[in-house]
């Protein structure tokens, strides 16, 4: 299953080293990720972080949703595959 998501990070040395460090922690395959300053015009000091990652099911992505939470990742969540 795929699933996409926005996370807001600290924009600073390994903010998003940290962010991907989690993905992997929780055998998240990352397919595409990418950052953006633009989206966030208030807060120059943090970055959302889109990402699409590869995921073994619902279980796997309610632990890996629950898992971003529970660091502090403010985390908009799709699943992909449930567009097509």
């Amino acid at each position: 299953m795929h699933f996409s998501f926005t996370a807001t990070v600290p924009d600073r040395p390994g903010g998003i080293a940290l962010l991907t460090d989690l993905l992997y922690r929780n055998n998240a395959s990352i397919k595409d990720i990418y950052h953006e300053r633009a989206w966030l015009h208030a807060n120059v000091d943090q970055v959302q972080v889109k990402c699409v990652v590869e995921l073994q099911g619902k279980e796997h992505a309610d632990k890996l949703y629950q898992a971003l939470l529970d660091e502090g990742y403010p985390t908009i969540w799709k699943n992909i595959d449930e567009e097509h």
